[in-house]
């Protein structure tokens, strides 16, 4: 069974029409990404102090010191998240496959920043 990642995001409530997966095939130039290591459902919507750059025509977010922002604290909460809900043990596993399974240098780096209590 194939998971397929799929994201939709919004600012303060008005969608852009952009995946955050594109396929590397329609990826265009400044386009931003989001290469996890595993599968992942993401329905945002960006609110408050956060903000991210659009293109003229805002149906495209564009790469920045904004997105990368964007992309550690996203990435910090998700693996933050799975982290206080699963066993050390499990988490210390966990973390060693997605470490094998990534090449983005913000998800090393917050993965290796998240250490797990012993329990």
């Amino acid at each position: 069974m194939q998971f397929k990642t799929v994201s939709r995001i919004s600012f303060h409530g008005i969608e852009v029409p952009t995946s955050l997966f594109p396929d590397y095939w329609s990826t265009q130039k400044n386009q931003v990404s989001l290469e996890w290591p595993m599968p992942i459902l993401l329905v945002v919507d960006i609110c408050g102090s956060m903000d991210l750059d659009l293109n003229s025509s805002r149906t495209q977010i564009l790469k920045g010191d904004k997105w990368f922002a964007f992309e550690a604290a996203f990435a910090s909460e998700v693996f933050l998240s799975i982290m206080q809900a699963v066993e050390s043990d499990y988490w210390v596993k966990l973390k060693v496959i997605l470490l094998q399974l990534t090449e983005n240098e913000i998800i090393i780096n917050v993965l290796n920043n998240l250490v797990s209590e012993p329990a």
